[in-house]
C-alpha cells in the first residue's frame, strides 16, 4: 500500500534532520561561520555585485535581515560593500579575499559531508537519487515562485 503525502514528507524531514546531523561537526563549525553567514556568503559568491534587494529576493529573506548580515560580515572582513554604479542609495556586495577563503572552505567540507553520504551508493543509485531529488526541487520551486506565498519569504 502506497504512503501518505504526509507519512513521505514526515519520513523525509526525518532524514533532512539526520541529513544535517551526519559527521561529527558541520561545515559552519569547521570554519567558525555561522550557518546563516555562510548560505549569504554563497549567495554573494554565486552574484558577485549584486545589491541587497537582489540578495534578499535570492534568499527569500527581508532587505533588513540581509542588511543587518552583511554588515556583520563586512565588519568580519568577509564582505566588500562598493558603491552602486548608477544608483547612489545602493551598493553592490563582493567577497574579499578572506571571504573567498571561508566560501571555498565551506563549499570542501559540505562537498566531504555530502561525499560521506554518497559513498554507500552504486554510482547508478547515486544517479537516481540525484535526478529524483533534482526533479523535485525543481517541481518544489517552481510550486513556490508560482504561488508567491508570503510564508516562504523568510527563513528561520
Amino acid at each position: 500500500m502506497a504512503q501518505s503525502l504526509t507519512a513521505d514528507a514526515g519520513r523525509f524531514l526525518q532524514l533532512a534532520t539526520r541529513l544535517r546531523r551526519l559527521g561529527n561537526s558541520s561545515p559552519a563549525q569547521e570554519i567558525a561561520v555561522t550557518p546563516s553567514h555562510l548560505t549569504l556568503l554563497e549567495a554573494i559568491a554565486e552574484a558577485p555585485g549584486s545589491n541587497l534587494q537582489h540578495i534578499a529576493n535570492i534568499l527569500r529573506l527581508s532587505p533588513p535581515t540581509v542588511s543587518v548580515a552583511i554588515r556583520q560580515m563586512a565588519g568580519k572582513g568577509w564582505v566588500e560593500r562598493r558603491p552602486h554604479p548608477h544608483d547612489r542609495r545602493a551598493f553592490q556586495c563582493y567577497l574579499t579575499a578572506e571571504g573567498q577563503q571561508v566560501y571555498r572552505q565551506a563549499m570542501a567540507a559540505h562537498r566531504r559531508k555530502f561525499e560521506q553520504l554518497l559513498q554507500g551508493l552504486t554510482p547508478a543509485e547515486r544517479a537516481t537519487l540525484l535526478t529524483l531529488l533534482e526533479r523535485s526541487l525543481q517541481a518544489a520551486e517552481a510550486a513556490s515562485s508560482l504561488s508567491g506565498d508570503a510564508s516562504s519569504r523568510e527563513k528561520p
